[in-house]
């Protein structure tokens, strides 16, 4: 038996899993809220909050043989030399990084950039936080004796040696493609290259805790996803990991640098076993959170809602930066898309719409960068189960969508486990595995424009 922490930026769950009868069995044993809170005017996580929920679920799980942690990438943690925290970590939404990355741009040319680190450049990549400190003179910085994504410093509190799992890593932009931490960013930003911990591949086993070995699983919640699709061999297909974000993405052997590739501003990121996830961030359902938490509504309402709308075909740009940081998410679509901001059920139906059509822009420019046709789309993640997403996503790009699992970051977290215990073979007995235990819902095309 062996344990999973999926950790999402609204919620967590805990779920223990083993193979039995050629199949994945899993159980949920704890789901919790998870969301940032105010503090001093910084946006930051309840890390306690995580830590006791985390507990809970290992309590509950009993004897296990090994425990392992995913979960979103970019945020980190910064400690002192006897290991207690300078200062809250922040989330990647916090106000201190608007506008940053023309600050950035003077310290390393777009073009170096992307050379060196091949991932999209967001203002809430990691080298644009540590900026923000750099140049806000945030004390906790220059405090700090140790740099630890989140997922492996919660399992550092649980025992673990400190290090940086690579699939979480490469989220940070501060990683040379395929390589180690890159000095020359490190200098740009100005941190000291000795708070960072060493790198590990997915699978490292870095601790114990009582019988159960602590893994640095795939740590990157995508990156444990994309391990859960269940690819079938010859069947060329495109991902979308949809939750907080949708991530729309190819499975590349090796990442790719070009041109095109950093016009469309897309990422290299590692994936489990070296290879790469060559993706972008779209904004997921988060939108659709905001809005339903604004006007306290639960999500089967706001379902009931926005299909009984209709088309909205109001055409909007779902990644505008005017919608990340407003204190008034519906309001602020409404402006976006001209819509009224009391007909609830077509901006929602607006916003989903948006949502897919820019799957389709992505996938466009995937397809050109690559070369590679794709002949069906896999969507994994909690966005699986919303049947009008799913849908519109196959309208929009003209190819049938395999919607499922649902638990695919706890899949992977679990199936790098199961690699790492020798009881799979690697990634493709992994998604074996997935193909045999869970079940997948087709969404076929159907004649219907995704309006805009």
């Amino acid at each position: 038996m062996r344990l999973a922490v999926d950790l999402g930026a609204t919620s967590g769950r805990v779920v223990r899993g083993e193979v039995r009868d050629e199949r994945l069995h899993m159980e949920e044993l704890r789901r919790f809220p998870n969301a940032p809170v105010e503090l001093d005017g910084r946006l930051v996580w309840d890390i306690e909050h995580l830590l006791d929920e985390v507990g809970s679920g290992i309590d509950a799980a009993g004897e296990v043989a090994s425990i392992g942690i995913t979960g979103w990438g970019v945020d980190f943690a910064l400690l002192r030399p006897d290991g207690s925290l300078a200062a809250p970590p922040r989330a990647y939404r916090d106000a201190l990084t608007e506008g940053i990355v023309p600050r950035l741009y003077e310290r390393i040319a777009p073009d170096r950039l992307y050379e060196l680190t091949g991932i999209q450049v967001m203002e809430i990549n990691t080298i644009c936080q540590l900026l923000a400190l750099r140049l806000a003179e945030a004390p906790e910085l220059e405090e700090a004796d140790l740099f630890m994504l989140l997922p492996d410093y919660l399992l550092y509190r649980l025992g673990a040696e400190p290090v940086a799992e690579r699939t979480n890593a490469s989220t940070t932009q501060l990683l040379r493609a395929g390589g180690g931490w890159e000095p020359e960013l490190l200098a740009a930003v100005g941190v000291d290259p000795a708070i960072l911990p060493p790198l590990v591949p997915a699978g490292a086993k870095v601790g114990r805790l009582g019988r159960a070995d602590l893994l640095s699983v795939a740590t990157h919640d995508t990156a444990a996803a994309v391990m859960a699709v269940p690819f079938e061999p010859g069947v060329r297909a495109a991902f979308i990991s949809c939750g907080t974000w949708s991530l729309v993405g190819l499975e590349l052997a090796a990442p790719l640098l070009s041109a095109k590739a950093q016009a469309y501003n897309l990422s290299n990121e590692e994936g489990f076993g070296g290879t790469t996830r060559l993706l972008r961030n779209v904004t997921g359902l988060w939108l659709v959170d905001r809005c339903l938490e604004a006007w306290g509504l639960e999500p089967a309402s706001g379902m009931a809602l926005a299909e009984a709308a209709g088309p909205a075909g109001r055409g909007f740009n779902v990644d505008d930066p005017a919608l990340q940081h407003s204190a008034d998410t519906p309001a602020a679509i409404a402006q976006l898309c001209g819509v009224d901001a009391n007909d609830r059920g077509t901006l929602l139906r607006a916003v989903y719409e948006g949502i897919a059509r820019r799957y389709r822009v992505v996938l466009d420019e995937l397809r050109e960068v690559t070369g590679q046709g794709v002949e069906r789309i896999h969507l994994v993640g909690g966005g699986a189960k919303n049947r009008l997403l799913c849908q519109l996503a196959a309208d929009a790009l003209e190819l049938p969508v395999h919607a499922g699992p649902v638990e695919a970051s706890a899949i992977g977290a679990l199936a790098t486990q199961l690699i790492a215990a020798g009881e799979l073979g690697g990634l493709k007995d992994a998604r074996r595995l997935v193909r045999a235990s869970f079940e997948v819902r087709v969404y076929e095309p159907s004649k219907v424009t995704v309006g805009g």
